[in-house]
């Protein structure tokens, strides 16, 4: 037996809705953060080499790059004169970085809440 009533679309649940386009809005931010920063990487190896800028072809190579990643995604990367493989490189790298993210949403939740909580009461005044 199937969980969707026949006749009844999949993503009629509003909660499976809400997930899925909470998904594809994450992957669109993802997918243009890679692609800026490819795109910032060749202007800066652009600028590096004493050539001209060139926005277009550089945009355009950045979207070919970008492309190019997500099609041929790398399974090792070389990091430190060795080669390792992606997943335990970003758990060592996260590991490492840990303290300072735990640091950030503190300072974040410090100065957050009493801004919501200053907002709310003068909306709801």
């Amino acid at each position: 037996m199937s969980a969707v009533a026949p006749g009844k679309p999949l993503l009629s649940n509003p909660v499976l809705r809400a997930f899925v386009r909470r998904l594809g809005i994450s992957l669109a931010i993802l997918l243009a953060i890679a692609y800026l920063t490819l795109f910032g990487l060749i202007v800066g190896e652009r600028g590096k080499a004493g050539l001209p800028a060139r926005p277009l072809e550089s945009a355009a190579e950045a979207l070919r790059r970008t492309l190019d990643y997500l099609v041929h995604h790398p399974i090792t990367y070389h990091w430190h004169r060795e080669d390792l493989l992606a997943p335990g490189l970003v758990l060592t790298l996260f590991s490492r970085s840990s303290a300072l993210l735990v640091l950030s949403l503190l300072i974040a939740t410090l100065i957050g809440v009493p801004l919501a909580a200053c907002r709310s009461e003068t909306l709801y005044q």
